[in-house]
């Protein structure tokens, strides 16, 4: 069985405790928003992702569908050169958005850091 306290210990324990939890509170504050940020970032990211690999998917069977109505060497040779032209197009504009995602991810994760720090500075210039 654990030895209790002295008096007056417990009750400066507990005040302790709560003026620690309201320094850390506006900490918390931040982490959380940032979390939901970076979840709300991700889920649109993957999103993103999803729908660009559901078209390229249908480009490629749409590739494959024409592949197999090529009569000579030349037909597959363009069916093939057009693919990869779109591919790459296509590719190098997905890669595009999801680096501005990143960019609105980075933005948005500074402001949200930013707003929080000056409140802390704030309060802690008025507890002064």
């Amino acid at each position: 069985m654990p030895k209790s306290l002295p008096n007056g210990v417990e009750a400066n324990f507990d005040q302790y405790n709560a003026a620690a939890l309201a320094m850390a509170q506006p900490h918390f504050n931040a982490m959380v928003e940032f979390n939901g940020k970076l979840c709300e970032t991700a889920a649109r990211f993957g999103a993103e992702w999803t729908d660009f690999m559901t078209k390229r998917l249908r480009e490629d069977f749409a590739a494959s569908q024409r592949l197999l109505s090529c009569r000579t060497p030349q037909d597959m040779q363009q069916v093939y050169a057009d693919w990869w032209s779109k591919a790459f197009g296509q590719y190098q504009q997905e890669f595009g958005r999801l680096a501005k995602l990143g960019e609105t991810l980075t933005g948005e994760t500074v402001s949200v850091m930013q707003e929080y720090t000056e409140n802390i500075t704030r309060e802690a210039r008025r507890a002064a």
